[in-house]
């Protein structure tokens, strides 16, 4: 690999910054042995390991302890950055008067929305429940708790998450007041929209701690272009949106996408 920076003590700092779901995990949020083996080898060839994921760092402990991951984890879209058990290198939340404006909204439109904390996951309304926003319930029993929005949007908020339908979160969109557009970057998905603050993205968390060239990160969703474009190779996996695959330099070949990460680090190993 070339363009990397120098440290202080002269040694260039390789990064390799992987997404989680749809990328290093399987339909059952697991690391295939291939995915576990190809972060060993990133690591054998002297990357850095970085997390980077929408979910909160709670949802990320699991998989950075089965990786014996020691740095930083980039979490809930890069709006918090923080090793494990120390203080936040990167901490930006919403302003409260946003949070009560979108959690409100979605409550009179009947839509799901999920409140992503430092303390864990609120959920202030339920709608349309289904098995892929019951997994949060199921995989943060300790760190999820429903709740009203009235006992929620006071309290820092590094992410909005909602769920319903296509044409539900276009009509919630459209409800808005007009300073949430301002004071918010969102993540439109088919089923989801992701609000955090503005200028917040998977791009700044990494960008809180590395210069793009120093970044190899691989990704397969919408909230995965930025960083796609941003870092100094930017690698898609071969099911990834069309959008993802757009923002890409490299496109991992055609595999079980259970494994596809662990063909696309074997990609990048080769050039």
């Amino acid at each position: 690999m070339s363009g990397l920076i120098m440290t202080g003590s002269e040694q260039p700092v390789q990064v390799a910054s992987i997404d989680l779901d749809g990328t290093l995990l399987d339909r059952r949020k697991r690391i295939s042995a291939e995915n576990a083996a190809a972060v060993e080898l990133l690591r054998a060839a002297g990357f850095e390991i970085v997390l980077t994921s929408g979910r909160i760092l709670q949802h990320t402990l699991a998989y950075y302890r089965q990786l014996a991951l020691t740095g930083p984890s980039d979490s809930a879209d890069g709006a918090l950055v923080r090793v494990p058990g120390r203080k936040p290198i990167h901490d930006v939340t919403l302003a409260p008067d946003v949070v009560f404006a979108i959690l409100d909204t979605a409550r009179r439109l009947k839509v799901t929305a999920m409140v992503f904390r430092h303390d864990g996951i609120r959920t202030t309304s339920r709608f349309a429940w289904n098995d892929e926003i019951d997994r949060h319930r199921r995989e943060l029993p300790r760190h999820y708790r429903e709740s009203k929005v009235e006992r929620v949007w006071r309290t820092p908020t590094h992410k909005v998450l909602l769920y319903a339908t296509s044409d539900e979160l276009a009509q919630l969109e459209a409800a808005l007041p007009d300073f949430v557009s301002q004071q918010t970057h969102r993540i439109r998905n088919t089923a989801t929209l992701e609000f955090t603050s503005p200028g917040i993205s998977k791009v700044a968390g990494l960008a809180s701690m590395y210069k793009p060239e120093q970044v190899t990160f691989f990704g397969d969703g919408n909230n995965d272009v930025a960083v796609l474009r941003w870092a100094g190779l930017g690698v898609a996996m071969h099911h990834g949106t069309e959008a993802a695959l757009a923002a890409a330099d490299l496109i991992a070949p055609c595999t079980d996408p259970a494994s596809n990460f662990a063909a696309a680090v074997e990609l990048i190993l080769s050039i």
